[in-house]
């Protein structure tokens, strides 16, 4: 019996934070040498310590990466056995996230001790000579009269102070520059630093001229960064007016959907499906990455429209978002794969439908637990695909350890453990073995008379499926004992309109119908078709099926023509709406060659019974349903085939 279950209305989006991944290369300082960039090296095995996390190994060419959670980091350490770090400030230290690679200088303490002397040996002979050029300036201007003896002798003392506090100068200079990475350097800020290092202080100062007068350059800098902040400050007004407009926007569509939800439980409770299907999907294309709003479209298109493919899409839907919402393995995820598997097997693609299964199942073990539930619940599901494959042991293994766990598990909602009962009690019926289908649908039937009140759903289903038993067993009395009872409780529950109510007319007529009850048999078969076409209209699978069963009737009752007929009705429908490989299908086909056997039109007769024959080797394999009656039914066909021919041509 096909259920809508409700999701929970949520209109809050939920966000998870995504880990990020920070880039970096180890490697030595690129320098000059003789006016030219010689790069540095890439250093392969360093080892970086990040806090909170495992240490990582810098590849063959320096490279390394480490994920990281929010926005910053703490370096603890970086160590290569016979190299230290240039700047020994790099770790430990805070770093921001970045997108761009974290560079890491290393050096032997060698080449570190010899680029800082090389440095400071350079800056100290610049020194130097600037102190030589001054004194000769100041001498200059003695001899020249221009100086009188004090300023002279003051003059000196002042330059020969600052010589003193060039020593500061020295080192610092010396630590920058024996510190500096040209590679990561423009060409002309590489040439300055080369310049000054080299004592070309003037060719310097006059390369960094070409930029434009430095005080202007400033200035101008000032306006862009006044206008900067203008811009932004009436960028934060029209961000307030936006998230004003937003939150207008999110008020709306929580108050739109919430109305299309209450329009489709309106027109759901009258059974008007068309309309409810057209509000449960308005409010899903409200906001496309809202799953639950997407499975509940899925739900109705599945469940009650019978239309699997429309069900597909938004489904898919669903599990994209859901993968990018929560991630490849969260819950939301294990929901869509379940559905997609229930609508394959809708479909008939069972390996689609055991692929999508599979995927679901560790998950929901994995947020759940073994012993939950839904893990029973999807074990079922999985055995019915087995079932449907005609692989009934499989089927009877998932259902075992289904009812095992459910059994073992303390669970509120005991209905669970009727659905095992139930599903193992139809297996055993499709491989013919009624004496322990009897007995499972037995044990649902006690189960749900202890567990359920009187008028309860689960107390009418047993009652249903033990009647089916009955009924294949020819013990039509018993059958329509248990059909009246499960009726009973259908029609106090839900009214003479509910597809429920519908079905059991069917069983009924189905069980007078074939204990030759034929004429008795029409009403309650009719009554289902009405049920079914004022709750889904004449485009549905359930409708088809009805059709089907009166055709049934019809050929029961040798009235061929009018079988043929619902037949054909019954073929209309299902062709553009399942898989042109589905067992449904190949069933018609099978009725329809056989009223045409009936009427004489043998050659209508065999291709229709050529094209059941066909499904069920695709579906089922070469043990297909009936295939001896049907087989023994085509050589008889052949036959009278054969005969027709040679009468034509006498």
């Amino acid at each position: 019996m096909k259920r809508f279950v409700l999701f929970a209305f949520c209109l809050s989006m939920l966000t998870m934070a995504s880990a990020q991944t920070q880039q970096g290369v180890v490697k030595t300082k690129g320098r000059m040498v003789n006016g030219q960039l010689q790069p540095g090296t890439k250093l392969g095995g360093a080892v970086i310590s990040v806090r909170g996390r495992s240490a990582v190994l810098s590849q063959s060419n320096g490279k390394f990466s480490f994920p990281t959670n929010g926005q910053s980091f703490m370096l603890d350490s970086v160590r290569k056995k016979g190299y230290q770090l240039v700047d020994a400030e790099a770790a430990p230290k805070s770093y921001e996230v970045s997108k761009n690679p974290l560079y890491l200088l290393m050096e032997t303490p060698e080449q570190q001790m010899q680029d800082k002397l090389t440095a400071e040996r350079k800056i100290r002979r610049t020194l130097q000579r600037q102190l030589q050029e001054k004194e000769d300036e100041i001498e200059a201007l003695k001899e020249q009269q221009k100086l009188s003896d004090a300023e002279y002798r003051q003059q000196l003392q002042q330059l020969y102070a600052q010589q003193e506090s060039n020593e500061n100068l020295i080192s610092q200079m010396a630590d920058r520059y024996a510190k500096l990475d040209f590679d990561e350097m423009d060409e002309f800020n590489r040439r300055i630093s080369q310049l000054i290092l080299d004592g070309h202080l003037t060719e310097a100062d006059s390369l960094l001229n070409t930029k434009g007068d430095i005080n202007s350059r400033a200035e101008a800098l000032r306006q862009h960064q006044e206008a900067n902040a203008q811009t932004e400050l009436e960028l934060q007004k029209k961000q307030k007016k936006l998230e004003q407009s937003k939150a207008l926007a999110r008020k709306e569509l929580e108050d739109l959907a919430q109305d299309c939800y209450s329009k489709y439980e309106i027109f759901k409770t009258q059974f008007q499906n068309d309309s409810a299907t057209y509000y449960i999907t308005l409010r899903a294309e409200l906001d496309t990455t809202n799953i639950d709003w997407q499975i509940d479209a899925v739900r109705m298109y599945q469940g009650f429209m019978s239309d699997n493919a429309t069900a597909l899409l938004y489904c898919e839907r669903a599990l994209r978002h859901s993968i990018e919402q929560y991630g490849d393995s969260s819950i939301k995820t294990a929901t869509c794969y379940s559905n997609i598997g229930l609508i394959y097997r809708g479909l008939s693609q069972y390996d689609k439908a055991l692929e999508y299964y599979q995927k679901a199942l560790p998950l929901i073990i994995n947020h759940k637990g073994k012993q939950h539930a839904e893990v029973g619940d999807l074990y079922i599901s999985i055995g019915v695909v087995y079932e449907a494959l005609g692989n009934y042991t499989t089927a009877m293994d998932y259902g075992q350890k289904a009812l095992k766990l459910m059994l073992q598990t303390d669970m509120s909602d005991r209905k669970y453990v009727n659905r095992c009962y139930t599903f193992l009690g139809n297996v055993y019926r499709e491989t013919g073995d009624y004496m322990h289908a009897e007995e499972y649908h037995v044990k649902a039937m006690e189960h749900a008379e202890k567990e359920f009140e009187e008028y309860d759903e689960y107390r009418a289903i047993p009652y249903q499926n033990l009647g089916v038993v009955y009924k294949l067993q020819h013990k039509f009395d018993q059958a329509m004992e248990l059909y009246r009872k499960a009726l009973q409780i259908y029609l106090k529950i839900f009214g003479e309109w509910h597809e429920a109510v519908g079905t059991i007319y069917s069983n009924i007529g189905s069980c007078l119908m074939e204990s030759e009850k034929n004429e008795e048999a029409t009403p309650y078969l009719q009554k289902a078709l009405n049920i079914l076409l004022r709750l889904y209209g004449d485009d549905n699978v359930q409708v088809a099926v009805a059709y089907s069963n009166i055709g049934s009737n019809y050929g029961h009752a040798k009235q061929y023509e009018k079988a043929a007929e619902c037949y054909s009705k019954s073929l209309e429908i299902l062709l553009p709406k399942l898989d042109p490989y589905h067992p449904y299908i190949a069933g018609v086909y099978l009725g329809l060659g056989s009223m045409y056997n009936e009427i004489g039109n043998y050659v209508e007769s065999k291709k229709y019974i050529l094209k059941c024959v066909e499904i069920y080797r695709k579906v089922y394999g070469d043990d297909y349903p009936y295939r001896k009656e049907i087989e023994e039914g085509l050589e008889e066909l052949e036959q009278k085939l054969q005969q027709q021919l040679q009468q034509q041509k006498q």
